[in-house]
């Protein structure tokens, strides 16, 4: 299941509106292209240049202008500079995340050599076991003794 994106699209294309041409040049044709036929046409947010300064705009868009940024209109050490942020966050993320399963399973090594314990009727006919078929069979062991 895909994510509807198009008021983000749109919100895109007015926010490239309000940047100039110096960025939009920076896109690819396809880039524009995909922006402007899968947009919202029946969306229209009051995006003015102080409220796109003052971020208030759908937080997707906000993420697609970063992708367009570190892309396309970064410098090579900029965008370096991005990518080891983002390398940063994603260590300091997993960090994070394995001191608190550490937390909430404090033992865990205790468990990994662990092996099920097999038995020989492991598998049980589930066919045999309704509680007739118990009864049957305690009767025939009464009677065999």
């Amino acid at each position: 299941m895909s994510k509807d994106l198009s008021k983000n699209y749109k919100e895109v294309n007015i926010i490239l509106e309000i940047l100039g041409s110096e960025y939009k040049n920076k896109l690819p044709r396809k880039i524009k292209e995909l922006l402007s036929q899968a947009e919202d046409k029946t969306y229209f947010p009051k995006l003015t240049e102080e409220e796109f300064l003052a971020g208030n705009y759908l937080e997707d868009t906000k993420i697609i202008l970063s992708i367009l940024n570190i892309n396309y209109w970064s410098t090579p050490e900029k965008k370096n500079e991005y990518m080891e942020t983002l390398r940063t966050l994603d260590e300091q993320y997993k960090e994070r995340h394995k001191l608190v399963l550490n937390e909430i399973f404090p033992d865990k090594d205790r468990f990994k050599n662990l092996k099920p314990i097999e038995t020989e009727n492991q598998f049980v006919d589930n066919k045999k076991t309704g509680i007739v078929q118990t009864i049957l069979d305690k009767i025939k062991s009464i009677l065999k003794k």
